[in-house]
């Protein structure tokens, strides 16, 4: 049986629609951190609200409280403006 959360965090993923990695990505060892600390908000989530669910069942206010955790994460490893 596949992982449904790992099929959502893909198509959420997809929908981002770039093509390259922003260059501070370049380096694996760094995505690979980005991934871990990403990791948490994304399987358990930060919220109390969706600490429970599987990302499948978020609502839409759910999923982007999802989002904006990773997002804030994110920004250290991805300044802006981003550079391909």
């Amino acid at each position: 049986m596949s992982d449904s959360n790992m099929l959502t965090a893909y198509s959420w993923a997809a929908g981002l629609l770039q093509q390259q990695l922003p260059s501070s990505l370049m380096d694996i060892k760094k995505r690979a951190k980005l991934v871990y600390e990403i990791n948490g908000p994304l399987v358990r989530g930060n919220n109390p609200l969706i600490a429970d669910k599987i990302l499948i069942d978020l609502d839409n206010n759910e999923k982007d409280l999802c989002l904006d955790d990773i997002a804030q994460i994110s920004i250290y490893y991805c300044p802006s403006p981003q550079t391909y």
